[in-house]
């Protein structure tokens, strides 16, 4: 009941009133759902594997004929309901996008960044435009309430709008979506009342977009990745936060494992607890540099041809390039296996020798998830932490489409991928050989592991 009321005062809190952004014609909002149902029915790979097809149609249905009653539909509407039918596919990457919109309206900033998992909402730092006015003695602190919602709520309301293959899955990716889920259903105009954990509270006026534009911190941000070796000249610890700029990280890894060899380093520890992954060749370059044998870090992608999907293949790809031609040649519906277990990456030539651990979390998603699973399988070394978010049967490609008359952004997947070593009921994450808290790891790999 409190989420239906929120909707309603929706367009108040991001300053869109009465800007409906799709005429209250029938028609139009029935062929915009009409296309969404055909786009998950002709580009996603077996999309009704959690929910059965019929159910699903019976949500949409119902979620649609909600929107038929309004008198007035926008944008925001046709989110609200019907994203949360979208996220009982439990695909990853199938998903209506609202970020985007959200990103050219005034919205309210959030002032803190968040670890979100089902221990709840943790501070992990302070936004630009509010430095100044939050004490940084709130860092580590837990949120129990936002504006007189509880922490439950939100990871409540976080859990029916965030796509992901799992509830933990999706409490861990909406860190990119928690400013939108904020601006949407928990500010409360310029008012932010907050509790934390130990009884302490702040009240704040809220910051805009607009008032931190030409103030925000020049600060660069975490870098993708870096590297440091230990007082003691033992232990190198990689922190790997992004799979990108496969050129870049190619020179990085020369320089890094190069240094690793003048200075002896016998460890080397692999932190991969906030990667989101990527591009996938990163992961090869580095499995290169570890792994002794030929390998290959997928059994097989299943991909699934369709007019949309083709359109943003056309888009993307070189207008020459072979690929492209056959892509476009498959007939529209259809479905190929393209086996990759045979297709090995050759090892290079300068191997390190020494012991190797992997760090992993709730938010290693994708490209990360696929590496931590390579890593297991050719048995590289010991993996500390917590089970990947992302699953080692996972939403591959993803096409980004618009519903017509709306324009509202969704992205769909289009093939699956499945891990080495993987069969078609492995509906779960890369387990730890030691399960620690994922705060407590490089500590615990640290002070327990390294000889």
């Amino acid at each position: 009941m409190r989420l239906s009321i929120l909707i309603i005062t929706i367009l108040m809190s991001l300053n869109l009133a009465g800007q409906p952004l799709v005429r209250p014609l029938r028609q139009e909002i029935i062929t915009d759902v009409s296309y969404l149902k055909s786009a998950v029915d002709e580009i996603t790979v077996n999309p009704y594997l959690r929910i059965s097809k019929a159910q699903f149609l019976r949500e949409i249905d119902k979620a649609e004929s909600k929107l038929l009653r309004k008198p007035q539909v926008n944008i925001i509407d046709l989110y609200t309901f019907l994203q949360p039918v979208i996220v009982k596919l439990e695909d990853g990457h199938t998903e209506l996008y609202l970020n985007s919109y959200i990103d050219k309206t005034d919205y309210f900033v959030f002032p803190f960044n968040l670890s979100i998992s089902t221990n709840g909402l943790q501070v992990t730092g302070i936004n630009s435009g509010y430095q100044t006015s939050v004490p940084l003695n709130v860092i580590d602190k837990k949120l129990v309430s936002i504006n007189g919602y509880s922490s439950q709520e939100i990871l409540n309301t976080i859990n029916k709008y965030c796509s992901g293959e799992s509830k933990n899955s999706r409490l861990a990716l909406s860190g990119y979506l928690f400013n939108t889920i904020f601006n949407l259903f928990f500010s409360k105009e310029k008012e932010l009342n907050i509790q934390f954990n130990d009884n302490t509270s702040l009240h704040l006026i809220a910051v805009k977009k607009s008032e931190i534009k030409n103030t925000a911190s020049a600060d660069p941000g975490t870098p993708d990745y870096s590297y440091q070796i230990s007082k003691d000249e033992r232990t190198a610890t990689l922190t790997f936060n992004s799979f990108s700029g496969l050129k870049r990280f190619k020179s990085f890894l020369s320089e890094m494992f190069s240094s690793l060899r003048q200075k002896h380093i016998k460890n080397l520890i692999i932190d991969i607890r906030n990667n989101g992954g990527g591009n996938s060749d990163l992961g090869d370059e580095l499995l290169k540099y570890i792994c002794p044998v030929p390998f290959t870090q997928y059994e097989k992608t299943i991909l699934r041809y369709s007019k949309i999907s083709k359109a943003s293949f056309k888009t993307d790809a070189p207008a020459d390039s072979e690929e492209l031609k056959e892509y476009l040649n498959k007939p529209d519906g259809t479905m190929d296996t393209i086996d990759k277990s045979k297709q090995l990456v050759i090892p290079g030539k300068e191997q390190f020798l020494g012991a190797v651990f992997l760090l992993t979390s709730q938010s290693t998603f994708s490209s990360a998830a696929d590496f931590a699973n390579a890593f297991k399988f050719y048995k590289l070394g010991k993996i500390i932490g917590e089970e990947t978010g992302g699953y080692v049967i996972s939403p591959g490609e993803d096409i980004t489409t618009r519903l017509p008359n709306s324009q509202l952004e969704f992205h769909i997947s289009s093939s699956k991928d499945f891990d080495i070593g993987v069969t078609k009921n492995d509906w779960h994450g890369v387990r730890p050989d030691l399960e620690v808290n994922r705060r407590d790891a490089l500590n615990y790999t640290l002070k327990e592991l390294i000889r």
